[in-house]
């Protein structure tokens, strides 16, 4: 007879002895005794009991345990004792992680160790409590098992007194230890041991718990001899990531890391849920019905707390003091909570921006509060939210070109439908139409998509489009004619500004509505537009890509196969019957064009040479380079997809294609009669742009190319929305430093030194001269950009002099760093370092830049460094190193 079966005995004899009476029972420490067994080894089977129905408990402290008969007759099955349910988000936004606590919980014998992680304040410390209290509840330890809890960073700078905490000593162990002493190990026995900060527990305290975590035994410091037995269950939590605080060896022996999320990240309505619970303890401190202005709850939830859960507590009563005060002094019958109430360096919110449609919050004393509708202005929240996503759309009609920039408040809207439905299901019916026969249909278009067009989507985005269809099924909304004018003004915005999304959403709804017999509206239609946009918008390509082929499946069949391949959405198809002509085919592609976006220019991938000159009849409608590739193939279609996806310009593309297969390619560069110009910048500022452009306009003069110097920050941070690419077509940018500007070649100096910007100048050059050839542009190139000559132009030094000295700087810099620096870095700093000398000598340097306080405090080894490094110079030339100077020096070697 096993254990399992002995307790099960002993279980039924107290049962008989009372002749199937009722009892109390029995407790499993009762049970331990009589059996000479482990308490938590009868606890454990006692449990497994349950779970099958054999025996009976009751949900009381102690917990007693009873037999039903041999035939069940008494069976009863006790639920679990959630000791979560009163967590706010436990059904919600932490379903997942409560489900990751109670299997941590009730695993056989200790339990799993689980790491909690998050920002300060989100409720980690609490969560371990509740894991604790949900042992102890379901039997998986015993009910006045111990929760011990040690903050590692107490102890974080005395190793030894760390060890002495956590495993005790024996005395005479180290000076001052006159007796032995348990640690808390011995105080967490049979219980949970909850190491907070655990980050702060050095790699030798790490290492110390190795031995126990895996056989459940240690020694106390200084203490030899036979090992000690424990048997603990871990719960550890930081604020860092793990991966690079805490040894990989300890992270193995913790099969659940558990993420708590911000308050921020939390749907409204937990948020919500979180100020009335904490305001509730208020009302019942100070006895009076609290009132919350709409104002301060906008202001609570939509700002960023740093601090999450246990800065809004602190708010919430600070508040209500405050608030408190006033109706006593006023002898008001409430309390009633004010925007100034809050802190006033708090209070950085404009009382105009109410992201959340809401009414004051009342938080009566004789009632509890049983749901949020009252606070929420509307039922029909979710549906004014899609009437805000159709008036950002119209909003920014004429502004689509800056997509990021729109999405970003769109997204914000997006992610407060997506939280409503998901987070807060339980108040929508979602059992008119089955669910699951909706995903699997979502699931199967999901797949279409991803099959023809690339579309690459998440293990949750089935599962977000379900539900949102069947919320968007179930919940009809009468909009006004107004409403429906704009939401009908959004959509056809969006078909024009977001043709690819309009496109695959259009796909996707199909095949929904062909499956389920539904029509949707157009309200589904824009949600689904920014959604899928949402998921995909980072792996758009940039160039517009079309496949025109003979034949009804021929182009869609390339096409499927080659965005597939790819991953991405790369092409379009456009199947043409063999008795259109070509003057038709023009037609169709040029209305596709009038609505899609060809601002980085198109590639067309043809069969047949009819279709060779269609570039003549696309030039007014496409707003950048176009290329025709003749005699299409599935390798071809491939070949360019992959080079559209790595980010290739499409003279690049054409020329790769035309090298390697033998094929008739047209290439038509777009001129719009703007001015060409190759850029020089740099990072240390003007002055030294503008002497390597008077360099460049040696090398490239009477050529129609202008060169211009323009400043390095505009370009790193503008990128191609700058002012400078809408008034010139930039051919180039040369620099310093490291720079990628989207669908801009750069070189930088140590190309141009080393004679490997060659290839770059050859293609940006080709066809732009007006009276000089490439060969002679190189020549003076490979004259003028020598090291000593680029310094002796740009210096009023002696090169010869100054090299010297700065190379030795900079080796002194790599080996404080313990970097070794590239050749590409070494230029830079050479070229920067050594026009930076001249303008200390003519004091002309950076004093201060943006951000230098927090720079001194991070930095100061760096400082110290570089300041070393330079003491030769500065004696030299008698010059002092500023911090701006410095802080732009670490700039360029963590830039490049």
């Amino acid at each position: 007879m096993n254990n399992k079966e002995k307790i099960l005995q002993a279980l039924i004899e107290s049962f008989n002895n009372n002749k199937g009476e009722e009892s109390i029972g029995v407790t499993s420490t009762e049970l331990a005794e009589k059996l000479d067994m482990r308490r938590n080894v009868v606890s454990l089977h006692l449990n497994e009991l349950f779970r099958e129905g054999l025996v009976k408990k009751t949900n009381t402290r102690p917990v007693y345990f009873n037999a039903v008969n041999k035939d069940k007759a008494l069976h009863i099955v006790q639920e679990e004792v959630d000791t979560f349910k009163e967590l706010i988000g436990s059904k919600g936004s932490l379903k997942v992680q409560v489900d990751q606590c109670k299997v941590a919980a009730s695993y056989p014998d200790n339990g799993l160790p689980v790491l909690l992680t998050g920002e300060s304040g989100v409720g980690k410390s609490y969560m371990a409590q509740l894991i604790c209290e949900y042992a102890r509840s379901n039997g998986y330890i015993d009910e006045d098992s111990p929760f011990v809890v040690f903050n590692c960073a107490e102890y974080a700078n005395n190793k030894e007194l760390l060890s002495a905490k956590l495993f005790g000593f024996q005395k005479g162990a180290f000076t001052g230890a006159n007796t032995d002493m348990i640690g808390l190990i011995e105080e967490a026995d049979n219980g949970y041991l909850f190491l907070d900060e655990v980050h702060r527990l050095s790699p030798e305290g790490q290492e110390k718990l190795f031995l126990l975590m895996d056989k459940g035994v240690f020694n106390r410091l200084g203490e030899t001899g036979e090992l000690r037995k424990a048997n603990i269950r871990f719960v550890f939590a930081t604020t860092e990531q793990p991966e690079n605080v805490l040894l990989e060896t300890f992270m193995r022996r913790i099969p659940l890391q558990i993420k708590i999320p911000s308050f921020s990240d939390r749907p409204l309505k937990e948020k919500l849920q979180l100020i009335y619970r904490f305001y509730k303890e208020e009302a019942l401190k100070t006895g009076y019905d609290i009132q919350v202005s709409k104002v301060v709850l906008n202001a609570l939830i939509t700002n960023k707390l740093n601090g999450n859960i246990g800065k809004l507590m602190n708010l919430i009563k600070y508040s209500s003091a405050y608030a408190y005060k006033e109706s006593i002094s006023t002898k008001k019958d409430k309390i009633y909570v004010r925007l100034n109430d809050l802190p006033y360096d708090f209070i950085n919110y404009d009382a105009n921006d109410q992201k959340s449609n809401l009414k004051d919050m009342y938080i009566s004393l004789k009632e509890d509060y049983e749901g949020l509708e009252e606070v929420i202005n509307d039922k029909n929240a979710i549906n004014e939210r899609i009437i805000r996503l159709a008036e950002i759309t119209e909003e920014n009609e004429n502004n689509f070109e800056s997509k990021e920039l729109i999405f970003k408040e769109a997204a914000e809207v997006l992610n407060e439908i997506t939280d409503e439905i998901i987070f807060n299901k339980d108040e929508f019916d979602f059992e008119i139409f089955p669910l699951e026969i909706l995903e699997r249909t979502v699931v199967d278009g999901l797949k279409f998509l991803e099959n023809h067009y690339g579309l690459k989507y998440y293990g949750n985005t089935s599962d977000v489009i379900s539900k949102s269809l069947s919320y968007f099924m179930h919940n009809a909304y009468d909009a006004s004619k107004k409403e429906k004018k704009l939401l009908l003004k959004a959509e056809e915005i969006l078909r024009k500004t977001l043709p690819r999304y309009y496109l695959i959403t259009n796909k996707l709804i199909s095949i929904i509505e062909l499956n389920i017999d539904y029509k949707f509206d157009v309200r589904e239609m824009i949600f689904f537009i920014y959604f899928l946009y949402s998921i995909n918008s980072k792996n758009e390509p940039a160039i517009n890509s079309i496949i025109i082929a003979h034949g009804y499946s021929t182009a869609s069949s390339i096409a499927s196969v080659a965005n597939k391949l790819v991953g991405e959405f790369i092409f379009e198809a456009f199947d043409m019957p063999l008795d259109v002509s070509s003057e038709e085919i023009s037609k169709e592609i040029k209305k596709y064009l009038e609505t899609a976006d060809t601002s980085k220019g198109l590639i067309a991938l043809v069969d047949m040479g009819s279709l060779e000159n269609l570039h003549e009849s696309l030039r007014d409608v496409v707003k950048n380079d176009i290329a025709v590739i003749n005699n299409i193939t599935t390798q071809i279609a491939l070949e360019v997809g992959f080079k559209i996806n790595q980010g290739s310009t499409i003279r690049e593309i054409v020329e790769s294609v035309d090298k390697w297969n033998k094929i008739k390619c047209q290439y038509v560069r777009y001129s719009n009669n703007k001015k060409n110009v190759i850029l020089t910048t740099c990072i240390s500022g003007m002055g030294t742009a503008i002497k390597i452009r008077d360099l460049m306009r040696e090398c490239i003069d009477d050529t129609g190319i202008e060169i211009m110097a323009y400043d390095f920050n505009k370009l790193k941070n503008n990128n191609v929305e700058d002012e400078i690419f809408k008034e010139f077509n930039v051919l180039l940018v040369v620099g310093t430093s490291k720079l990628s500007i989207s669908g801009i070649p750069y070189i930088n100096m140590e190309e141009l030194v080393s004679g490997e910007g060659q290839r770059i100048l050859n293609i940006v050059l080709k066809n732009k001269l007006k009276n000089k050839t490439i060969e002679d542009i190189n020549t003076n190139i490979i004259k003028k950009f020598s090291i000593e000559n680029i310094l002796n132009r740009l210096t009023i030094l002696n090169p010869n002099k100054i090299i010297d000295q700065v190379e030795r700087a900079i080796s002194d810099i790599e080996i404080g760093i313990r970097k070794q620096f590239s050749n590409n870095l070494k230029i830079s700093l050479l070229i920067h370092i050594s026009c930076l000398i001249e303008r200390l000598i003519v004091r002309d340097y950076i004093d201060i830049m943006q951000g230098h306080e927090e720079f001194e405090v991070l930095h100061e080894d760096f400082i110290n460094l570089i300041k070393a490094a330079f003491s030769e110079i500065t004696k030299i030339y008698k010059v002092d190193m500023p911090i701006g100077e410095i802080q732009m020096i670490y700039e360029i070697i963590n830039n490049m």
